[in-house]
């Protein structure tokens, strides 16, 4: 992969998903699959971290009200499997645009790109968690959600 330049996209979180009660894939045969392929999949995403291959974020679960999992979790899960943080957070944004042949206008904050942005209420490098709590989203410019300002009266 690191030769050819391709990108791992893991899809951990979907497997995490199959072993987590309530999950989208909630089901006794799919959760011993799931505890299998964990293991096996942690060791494959450690080695890309250690080679430098291009790792983007990415999910086969669905999303729904009840879903257990999120995109944004694997930031956390990279972390813990030895990714720098920043990398981990790129996963998410830049690396995402170049895998999808988007990079030349979205995945970073410049003039002329699409604004597509969160905002959180604590810093993503220091509490990957912090990215469960979204307290604002603009998408292409528009204001899509907005809990500003948080915690204030």
């Amino acid at each position: 992969m690191k030769e050819r330049d391709v990108f791992l996209v893991p899809t951990f979180i979907t497997l995490l998903d199959l072993v987590e009660p309530g999950g989208d894939n909630d089901n006794p045969v799919i959760h011993l699959r799931g505890k299998y392929m964990i293991p096996k999949s942690e060791r494959t995403i450690r080695k890309a971290i250690e080679l430098r291959v291009k790792i983007a974020t990415g999910a086969d679960n669905r999303y729904t009200e009840t879903s257990t999992s999120r995109v944004s979790m694997e930031v956390e899960h990279f972390i813990r499997l030895g990714m720098d943080p920043w990398d981990a957070l790129r996963t998410t944004t830049t690396m995402a645009a170049e895998l999808l042949g988007i990079d030349s206008y979205t995945g970073t904050i410049q003039a002329g790109f699409e604004a597509d942005l969160i905002a959180v209420s604590d810093n993503p490098l220091e509490d990957p968690k912090a990215l469960q709590d979204v307290v604002l989203i603009m998408s292409n410019g528009n204001m899509v959600l907005n809990r500003l300002p948080f915690g204030k009266e």
